[in-house]
């Protein structure tokens, strides 16, 4: 079919009102997505001219890539492990590849349209972020506890942190393009980073992190190429030493055997000497007596000890950790000297005075006490990926030249979990949470360079386009998929693919290059 069966103008409205429906559906809803997705696909196919489409790819090795890189989806079903569900990834992968393909393939749609979409796009997650802090707000008065992670209504608060973050991206490169000050923009970009470090989670904070050092190597490179080379090295030195400062972690030396057997009051002490305090390095159950603990406990509290707090957590463990912070013993005298304010500290799940009014800080210790306590992995983010990644790295040791192949990925990590005697529990026997490891499971070290060589391609591109959306897009991804498997869920693959599909509009990048 050479000619589709509509104007060409009438194809161009269908391909934007599919994309306007995945635009507003990524900040909300998987049914518009889905929609988008059917009508931007079956529009592309009724517009025919497929010799000119295939033209343009022939001469777009990045999009050829893109594209191989999906053949190899198809054809990793031949040999994986779990042909059904490698037929159901092929699906859930469409817009993987189509997203682009459409946008590459059709040069006459007007640039304008694509503006109109970020609008869309940031007026949505605008609302659905206002939407998010207010009703977490008030979840919070109406003395309902809830973790701030779980701010996120309408997704995964990993993939809707990703969304504010190229929102931010979005709002700055729009201000750029713009011939004034626009005070719109620049609260947007303010709102929408305020959201990030309010919602505390890492990954977006992450990603927004290093698109400012990849921007800043950027505009130092056009001045002079020199000073952004030394910037570079500064920040890898930087990099270092922090990673020192947040591996080396120190606790106190402490022999439960020296420690008095019982308390003041002549009760038990229930001494262990094996954990430790993120704030102060001290053992959290030396001097510590359950008993006197629990007959203090419920003179001032009509919560069970024993049960869990609001956060979900053990109570008698929250109450512990909180009074070590402290400082302070684990038993009568130590619990008479906590206020009113910190017993409702304690119950509601938060382990050092000052949690209540932080924000990244709560994050940041919650990493350091879990190098600090790595004996069990389970309930712990970071322990928990240690281990996806270990067994990651047993199943490509183990099939290392083809991979498990496409939908295998969950049989194989089962089967690696048992061999290795993981200790995680089942509910905790996941995949990789990195997608270069993902890819190096499904398809090998072959697949694994593959995938390299793709995002290495798209990030040339961004790069020579002068473009800083499009840079920003590719350094945000990248991020993602060092802690997560972005493209193995509907809104990461369709925002993979929406966003990706923005580095083949022609944005007249002239206008863009660093003066």
């Amino acid at each position: 079919m050479q000619q589709g069966i509509f104007s060409q103008r009438i194809h161009s409205l269908i391909q934007f009102f599919s994309f306007a429906l995945i635009a507003i559906g990524m900040p909300t809803t998987k049914v518009l997505m889905s929609f988008g997705l059917v009508f931007a696909i079956a529009n592309w196919v009724l517009e025919g001219q497929f010799v000119q489409k295939w033209q343009i790819i022939r001469s777009n090795r990045t999009l050829m890539l893109l594209i191989g890189f999906y053949v190899l989806f198809i054809v990793g079903v031949s040999w994986s492990w779990d042909t059904m569900q490698g037929l159901k990834d092929l699906k859930s992968r469409l817009p993987f590849v189509f997203l682009p393909l459409i946008v590459a393939t059709n040069p006459q749609q007007q640039v304008k349209y694509y503006y109109y979409l970020l609008y869309l796009f940031l007026a949505t997650l605008l609302a659905t972020s206002i939407f998010n802090v207010v009703y977490f707000q008030l979840y919070l008065k109406n003395n309902i506890y809830e973790d701030i992670r779980g701010m996120s209504r309408f997704a995964s608060h990993i993939r809707y942190g990703l969304l504010i973050v190229l929102g931010i991206c979005s709002a700055c490169w729009l201000q750029w393009q713009a011939k004034k000050w626009n005070w719109g923009w620049t609260a947007l970009a303010i709102w929408f980073t305020f959201y990030t470090f309010y919602s505390a989670i890492l990954s977006s904070i992450l990603a927004l992190v290093l698109v400012v050092v990849v921007l800043l190597f950027y505009f130092l490179a056009q001045w002079k190429k020199s000073i952004a080379y030394l910037f570079a090295g500064s920040v890898v030195v930087g990099l270092g030493v922090l990673l020192f400062l947040v591996t080396n972690i120190q606790h106190e030396k402490i022999d439960c055997a020296t420690l008095p057997a019982v308390t003041e009051n002549g009760v038990p002490y229930n001494h262990e000497c094996d954990k430790f305090s993120e704030i102060n390095g001290k053992a959290i159950f030396a001097y510590y007596s359950v008993i006197e603990l629990f007959h203090e406990w419920k003179k001032v509290s009509k919560m069970d000890l024993m049960r869990s707090d609001k956060r979900g957590g053990m109570l008698r463990v929250t109450c512990a950790r909180y009074m070590t912070a402290m400082g302070l013993t684990k038993d009568k005298k130590g619990f008479q000297q906590l206020s009113a304010q910190d017993i409702r500290n304690i119950e509601d799940g938060y382990t050092y005075p000052n949690e209540r009014n932080e924000l990244l800080m709560p994050r940041l210790y919650g990493i350091k006490y879990q190098l600090l306590n790595n004996q069990d992995p389970n309930g712990h983010s970071l322990l928990q990926r240690l281990e996806h990644w270990k067994t990651s790295l047993y199943i490509i040791q183990h099939n290392w030249l083809l991979g498990v192949g496409t939908g295998g990925n969950q049989k194989a990590f089962d089967a690696a979990y048992e061999a290795t005697n993981s200790p995680l529990s089942p509910e905790n026997r996941v995949r990789s949470h990195n997608l270069f490891l993902t890819y190096g499971v499904s398809y090998g070290i072959l697949g694994a360079l593959f995938f390299i060589l793709l995002m290495g391609a798209l990030l040339i591109k961004a790069w020579k386009s002068n473009n800083l959306l499009n840079i920003s897009i590719v350094v945000v991804l990248i991020s993602s998929f060092l802690t997560e498997d972005t493209v193995e869920t509907q809104l990461g693959v369709t925002l993979f693919g929406f966003f990706i599909a923005l580095l083949f509009v022609n944005w007249n990048t002239t206008e863009n290059k660093f003066n």
